[in-house]
This record gives structure tokens, sequence and C-alpha cells, in this order.
């Protein structure tokens, strides 16, 4: 068995970087920007108004004052003269400030009079003027490689880009093997189970920003599960389900050798994830997953989503955000593999908080729906007593 870290850099050297190409704006949304966006013009491009008002000239700015109102300023269309002192111009939220105007008085500081305002003793101190370049200057760069979130997008389309050059999405192909798997939603006969490894991995693939797909489940026999792996051949990473490890009815590596797989490395020092395997099939990565659900999502957080970001460009993560956190409860000592136990993180009096899930069986789904971190324990780590500080991985969190 090789370590979680020589795994995953043999993943990584097995593993390329997607071409780009060009999206329509509404499409970028969660997607890696490929190129740097670089700002034309600023923004706002003009000196207009945070509110509605009058605009007039700070100096005129005085409790008691009497101004005539001589015209108005709109958003998209503005009072063309100048404005002198005494003067004043009906203004709106988002309408360029008149010349010879440098701040807005809001409608509740004055009282109108026919064509006069008359401003309040308590008028409001703030000049309400969003300056020329308050939001950004021309020249102002978005930086790739960058996932761009939803909150990111008005920027992109205030920096007037209706297109973005994005990393294409990886192509993922995930099989599932095994005779005893049948799909949800069908009647389950005797001896048979559900399969359930499939949709929970697509679904973090996909959060991943990588494209699933869902192949039908692969009995256990050769032809099957090389047939499978055939039909596979043009995605751009294929994941295996269960099969992996030395059993009768393990098949999917030498299924994988009809296809002359060349192996880079079959068993891992981690818990969950020893029988994992990868290599490649006429240059394409393969990787194995064990059977077990929690086993297989716990794998494909810690190694195949740092695959999927080299694919999309962005910087790897191994294998994600790290957290200090005390424990809650204390641990037994570890053993020879890299453990990643299922816990529930959580903060208290403003500390992190960790508590280990109490039965972690990798086929109990129950006890992951109720985990959102994993804590790393590194081989033969000695026992831990509550309050001590480890290391801990989101999981199945927005920060993952």
């Amino acid at each position: 068995m090789i370590s979680t870290n020589i795994a995953l850099k043999h993943l990584l050297k097995l593993s390329e970087v997607k071409n780009t190409e060009v999206v329509p704006l509404e499409e970028c949304s969660n997607r890696v920007l490929a190129n740097n966006l670089i700002a034309s013009h600023n923004q706002p491009p003009f000196d207009c108004s945070a509110m509605d008002g009058y605009a007039l000239n700070i100096d005129d700015k005085i409790a008691g004052y009497v101004l005539r109102i001589i015209g108005e300023s709109a958003a998209g269309k503005n009072y063309a003269g100048m404005v002198k002192s005494g003067e004043t111009v009906r203004i709106f939220t988002g309408a360029p400030m008149p010349l010879g105007t440098n701040c807005v008085v809001i409608q509740e500081d004055i009282i109108q009079k026919n064509k006069n305002i008359i401003l309040k003793e308590t008028v409001e101190k703030s000049h309400f003027v969003r300056t020329k370049g308050l939001d950004f200057l021309q020249g102002y760069t978005v930086r790739a490689p960058l996932l761009i979130k939803p909150s990111m997008v008005s920027l992109i389309a205030a920096m007037n880009f209706d297109k973005v050059e994005v990393y294409q999405k990886p192509k993922i192909a995930i099989l599932a093997t095994g005779s005893e798997l049948v799909p949800p939603g069908k009647k389950v006969p005797p001896n048979k189970i559900v399969s359930s490894n499939t949709y929970g991995l697509a679904a973090m693939l996909e959060s991943f920003g990588a494209t699933p797909h869902i192949f039908p489940i692969a009995k256990d026999s050769i032809k099957d599960i090389s047939q499978a792996i055939e039909s596979a051949k043009k995605f751009d990473l294929t994941l295996t389900i269960g099969g992996a490890s030395v059993g009768d009815y393990d098949l999917v590596i030498k299924s994988a050798e009809v296809h002359k797989i060349k192996l880079a490395f079959h068993g891992v020092a981690m818990k969950p994830g020893k029988p994992l395997f990868a290599g490649t099939i006429n240059e394409r990565l393969i990787i194995g997953l064990p059977g077990n659900p929690v086993s297989a999502l716990v794998c494909c957080q810690i190694m195949v989503k740092p695959v999927i970001q080299k694919m999309l460009g962005l910087r790897v993560t191994f294998p994600s955000l790290k957290i200090f956190a005390q424990l809650g409860t204390a641990l037994s000592a570890n053993g020879k593999r890299e453990h990643y136990l299922r816990a529930t993180l959580r903060q208290e009096s403003g500390l992190n908080i960790v508590d280990p899930i109490q039965n972690q069986d990798s086929s109990l789904l129950t006890q992951l729906r109720n985990s959102n971190s994993l804590i790393k324990r590194v081989p033969f780590a000695p026992e831990a007593a509550a309050g001590e500080i480890v290391e801990v991985l989101p999981f199945f969190t927005e920060f993952s």
C-alpha cells in the first residue's frame, strides 16, 4: 500500500487541464474563469447621486438657505447646464451630478415652496454622491483561474463582458459494479440491495464543477465490466465503484486489464479507502473506488476532488480547506492507516468543537448524513483526550 499523499501525486500526474471554451454571460456561473477580465471603463462612469433629492454646491448646504430649482437630472437623462450658487437641480438615484454641484440633499431635509426649496435645520451631513470609479476603475482586473460565483456575475456584466472564456467541464463516467445491485425506484428482489453510491457521487462531482454521467449497473463478470469500461472510453475520467478488492467477485482490475490498463497503484493506506486503485487506459484516467457507500464518498472528497480541480485549471487543495478544532469526545489510538473519521463540527463560544460520529461503519449513510466534517488521524496517532486540537476537513459543506 502507498500513502494518501503519494497516491494523490500519482493521480495529479495522470490528470490534464481541460481546454477552454467561450460561454455566454448567463452560463458562466459556477464555471472556472480561464483568462483575466480587465475593465475598459470606470464604474460608475461619472459622479452620480446615491439618493433621490436635490443637487447643489456644498457651500450652499446651510440650514435655512433658500435655493431656486432650475431643472432636473434623472438616470439616463442629465441636466446639461451649469448650477450656480443659490440654485439647485432635482435629482434621482443614479442620475449624473450636474456641473457646479458636489452634494445631494435628500427629500426629507427640505421644504419645497413653489420653485424653491428651504434646507431644514436637521440637514444630513452626508454628501450622497457616488464618485466616478467608486466601484472600480478602468483596468480593474478579475484574475484567472477563478471559480465564478453567482455574486460575481453582476460584476462581470458591469465590466461590460457578455461572454467569458472558461475551462471545459470534465466529463466523468460513473460505473457501478455488482450483481447484487438494483437501481433506485425498482422492486428489490431477495438478496439484492439498492445502488446508492452512483447518485451521491454524481451530486458531489457536479458540485466540484464536473459533468457526471451514470452508466447502467455492470454485473460481476469480466465481460459486463469490460464492456462498460469500453463504453466510457471517450470520457475524461472513469470512476468505477466496487469490485476493487481481492475477493472472488472483485473483477474490475481484471476487466480493466482486458483494455491494457497501465496501473499506477492499487491499495492506499487510508481508512476508509484501502482498495482504491488508479491507472490509465489509452491515456484516459480510471479510478476504482471502494463499494461501501461512505468509503466511496470519502475517497471522492479526498482523492477525486483534487483531480477535478486540476482539470478545471484551479489551484489544487489537498484534500480541502483545513480547520483546527477541539475534540468534544476523546479518541482512541489510530492504526497504521491514515483515518478520516466522520464527525460533526460546531462552534461554541467562538471555538471550533468537533465530535466524531460514534459508529464509523462505512456502509451507514444515516451516519454520513449527520456528518459535516472529517477528522484526519495520521498513522499510529496516540490517544487524544477531549479538548485536544485535531485537524478537521469540511465535508458536504459549502466550504469543502
